[in-house]
C-alpha cells in the first residue's frame, strides 16, 4: 500500500509540474505555424536537386550532429578531469571524512545494510479513509552484501569511464572554411551542455555518497541500540577437493558463506536498549 501511495504522491507531483510545464508555454497562432512550415520546407532539399547535392546536405546535417555531440563529450570530459583533480588534491580529507571500511562486518568482508529515516511521515490509505501519522519512519535501502573491498568516496564521486572521447568518423570532419565554423559554432553549444551535465552528475554523486554513509551509519547505531537484527551468515564446506565438469579446474578447502537471513527492524520496544555514552549533564557527579 505504501509503495502504491507512493506512486501516486509522485505521479500527482508530476501532474502538477507538468501544469506549470504546461502553463508557461507560448501559444502559437495558425500565422506563425505556417511562418515555421515554409521555413522547414526552404531548409528541406529541392525535389530537383541531383543526388549528389542531397547526400552533400545531409553530410553537412550529420557533421553539425557530430561536432555537437562531440562537444558534450569534450565539455563533459574536460568538466570531469577538473573534478578529478581537485577530488585528489581533497583525499585525504574525503577519507577522514567517509571511512567505509570501519563500518564493514566480518572482518570487512560484509557491507552493512544502508538504512534511510524520515520524519514527521504522513500518509493516505484506504482510497482517502485513512491518515497515518507517523513520527519517525525507518527503512532498509540495500541489504547486506558480500564485498571483496570496502567502497571508498571514489566508488561514488569518479566516474567509471574518464578517457578522453575519440573523434567522429572522417567522413563526419568539416573540409571547408565555412564547414569549420559551422562545426566550431555546434560543438561550442555542445561543449557547455556537456559541462552543465557534468556538473548535474556530480552533484547527484556527492549526494549518493553522503547517503550511502549516513545509511550505514545509521545501521550500525540501530543495531547498538537492538532496534535492527543484524544479517545473519552461515558457512558450508561443499568439499575438501572440488573439480569442474570438464575436470579443467580443481579447488581445494572450499569454503561458502551465505546471508541466509536479511537484517530486519525489531518490532518488540522491550528488546530495545539504551546506551550510555558517558555525557554527564553539568554539575552530574
Amino acid at each position: 500500500m505504501k509503495t502504491v501511495l507512493l506512486g501516486l504522491m509522485l505521479g500527482m507531483a508530476s501532474f502538477h509540474v507538468l501544469g506549470d510545464s504546461i502553463a508557461q508555454e507560448e501559444a502559437i497562432s495558425p500565422e506563425q505555424a505556417l511562418v515555421e512550415v515554409k521555413k522547414k520546407a526552404k531548409e528541406a532539399p529541392s525535389p530537383t536537386m541531383d543526388d549528389d547535392k542531397r547526400q552533400e546536405l545531409a553530410r553537412i546535417q550529420l557533421m553539425s550532429e557530430a561536432g555537437r555531440n562531440y562537444g558534450v563529450q569534450l565539455g563533459r570530459y574536460n568538466r570531469w578531469l577538473a573534478q578529478a583533480r581537485l577530488l585528489d588534491n581533497q583525499s585525504v580529507q574525503l577519507d577522514q571524512s567517509f571511512p567505509f571500511g570501519r563500518l564493514y562486518l566480518r572482518s570487512g568482508t560484509l557491507q552493512p545494510p544502508i538504512l534511510d529515516s524520515a520524519e514527521d511521515y504522513r500518509a493516505i490509505e484506504d482510497d482517502g479513509r485513512l491518515r497515518k501519522l507517523v513520527d519517525k519512519n525507518f527503512r532498509t535501502m540495500v541489504q547486506a552484501r558480500f564485498r571483496n573491498t570496502a567502497l571508498t568516496w571514489r566508488d561514488f564521486l569518479l566516474p567509471d569511464d574518464m578517457a578522453k572521447p575519440p573523434l567522429p568518423r572522417e567522413t563526419l570532419l568539416p573540409r571547408t572554411s565555412e564547414e569549420s565554423e559551422r562545426w566550431d559554432k555546434a560543438m561550442r553549444e555542445g561543449w557547455e551542455e556537456g559541462r552543465s551535465m557534468a556538473i548535474d552528475e556530480a552533484d547527484l554523486r556527492l549526494e549518493a555518497l553522503q547517503r550511502g554513509f549516513r545509511g550505514m551509519v545509521l545501521y550500525r547505531l540501530l543495531a547498538l541500540h537492538g532496534m535492527i537484527d543484524p544479517p545473519q551468515v552461515i558457512e558450508r564446506r561443499p568439499g575438501e577437493v572440488i573439480t569442474s565438469e570438464s575436470g579443467d579446474e580443481l579447488l581445494i578447502g572450499v569454503r561458502e558463506e551465505i546471508i541466509s537471513k536479511d537484517a530486519y527492524f525489531v518490532s518488540e520496544p522491550g528488546r530495545w536498549k539504551a546506551l550510555d555514552y558517558g555525557f554527564k549533564a553539568p554539575g552530574e557527579k
